[in-house]
Parts: structure tokens; C-alpha cells; sequence
């Protein structure tokens, strides 16, 4: 159904509905104290035809119902009866050519979670490393980082596994390396230097659940450095493929970090959130 006949439809709806209200008040509100109108139509009785009681036994309580009424109220009632059949009968005829419109999650605000849920599928965690994947690595203390799923926020979740599959789909097998930092790691990082990390306790994105540090890996090993070739291209892929999806990637800071995606909220709003 095109908008110019939902409309119409709209608008012979409108008016039925207000044609019913007007009926009913007519009918069910009469006005008080005689008017030269009532006093009129007060003479005119309706009367059922003189026919013997075996002839009308079928309508017998029918007359009973409708002889106290005037000629006039029993045709408002008709009038009533048949728009209200008419509105019905119309209602299921273009019920069925009216589509709503789909639910989204545009208008929702700013909660994540509430978009993931009405805007995108909810994708499910690939399956955990062996922890001793992580040891003996070049990233300081990686075997003691949090990769729990669950703690990063709803949204940025699911944006980071989405982009795990479009890694997933031009040959590159990611897996997470750390994902929530608390502020005590944070200052401990930041104490290596700034070859580790820069950012001070509560200046990273990690203490908020919205940035990631995650590697290509290849025959079941992290490929975390890119001097590898292979690994190379997996990052130039990370890095267009994160861009793509209005993710910030690490790899174009002054200080290359290419395994780093973050959300591209500003830190300055989430610690005043944080501090309110």
C-alpha cells in the first residue's frame, strides 16, 4: 500500500470514528428540557404493526427492547450499528496491506546495549586460547591480561567480533590479547615506559570496556610482530577493515600499536562520566 492511499484510509477511519462519537452522543446524551425539536419528535412514536402474537413470536422481545424508543433513536442506532460494521469490515480488509515499520535501534539513545540488541545479531566469542599461548610473548605480562568477553561493553563487543569475521573471511584468524585493564595495570604498563604504553591509570580506553589489543594468529601461534610478512598484511588488513567500522586503530598513532582497536568515544567524556 502506497502512503497517498494510507492516508486516505487514515482519514475515512478519522471520520468514522468521529461519526460514531456523534452518533452516541446524539443517542446516549439527549438534551436536557423540552425543545420545540424533542417536543416534535416526542409525537412521533414508533409503533410495531398490529399483526396477532402467533404471527411475531420470533420478535417478540425485540419489540419490547425497541418500543419505548422514538422513531428517530432507533434510526441513530441503525445509522451506529452499520458504521460500526462498516469500520470492522474495513479494518480486516487493509490490515493485511499495511506494514509496519521495521523496529531499529536508531532512536534509542546512546546505551550500546539496547543497539546491539535491536540493530545487529548478537555474535558469539570464539572459542579461548590455551593460556600457554600467551607466554614467553613479546608483550610484557600478556599471560596475566583479562580476556574476558563478557567485561568489554555490549556494543563494542559485538563491533569487535564483527570485525573478526571480516578478518576471519580474507584468511586472517585474530584472537583477543587483552581486553578490560584495570587502572593499577594501567599504571604498572605505563611504568615500562612509553615503548609499552603512555597512558597513565584511568587514560586508557580498556579501564571502560571500549578498546581491545588483538594479533593475527597462524598454526595455532600469536603472530604479534610484524616483522613477519604474513603478519604484515594481517595488520594493513586489521587496520582498513577497523577504519571501515568506525573504529580507531592504534596503528596510525605516533607510537605504532597495531594490534589496538578502540572505540572512537572521546576519554575525556567517559572519565567525567566515570567521575559522576
Amino acid at each position: 500500500m502506497n502512503i497517498s492511499t494510507s492516508w486516505l484510509v487514515l482519514l475515512l477511519m478519522v471520520t468514522l470514528m468521529t461519526t460514531l462519537t456523534w452518533v452516541g452522543l446524539r443517542f446516549f446524551c439527549p438534551s436536557e428540557g423540552p425543545s420545540p425539536r424533542s417536543q416534535t419528535a416526542r409525537r412521533i412514536r414508533w409503533r410495531m404493526p398490529r399483526y396477532r402474537w402467533p404471527q411475531l413470536r420470533g420478535v417478540f422481545r425485540l419489540s419490547m427492547v425497541l418500543a419505548p424508543l422514538q422513531s428517530r433513536q432507533v434510526l441513530w442506532l441503525a445509522v451506529a450499528l452499520l458504521l460500526v460494521g462498516f469500520t470492522v469490515t474495513l479494518t480486516l480488509t487493509f490490515s493485511s496491506y499495511i506494514d509496519p515499520p521495521a523496529i531499529t535501534g536508531e532512536d534509542m539513545g546512546p546505551t550500546d546495549s539496547v543497539g546491539v540488541i535491536l540493530r545487529e545479531e548478537i555474535l558469539v566469542p570464539p572459542q579461548a586460547l590455551p593460556p600457554s599461548m600467551f607466554i614467553g610473548t613479546e608483550c610484557f605480562d600478556l599471560e596475566h591480561a583479562d580476556r574476558d568477553w563478557s567485561k568489554l561493553d555490549a556494543g563494542f563487543r559485538n563491533t569487535v567480533l564483527q570485525l573478526f569475521a571480516k578478518m576471519e573471511a580474507r584468511g586472517y584468524r585474530m584472537a583477543l590479547l587483552e581486553g578490560v585493564r584495570s587502572a593499577e595495570r594501567q599504571e604498572l604498563l605505563a611504568n615500562k615506559g612509553p615503548s609499552v604504553t603512555h597512558a597513565r591509570g584511568g587514560q586508557s580506553k580498556h579501564q571502560y570496556g571500549l578498546a581491545a589489543d588483538i594479533a593475527p594468529v597462524r598454526d595455532d601461534r600469536l603472530m604479534i610482530s610484524e616483522r613477519d610478512p604474513w603478519a604484515a598484511s594481517a595488520y594493513k588488513a586489521l587496520g582498513e577493515e577497523s577504519e571501515k567500522m568506525g573504529l580507531i586503530w592504534g596503528g596510525k598513532w605516533a607510537i605504532h600499536d597495531l594490534g589496538h582497536v578502540e572505540h572512537a568515544a572521546k576519554i575525556s567524556s567517559l572519565t567525567k562520566q566515570a567521575a559522576s
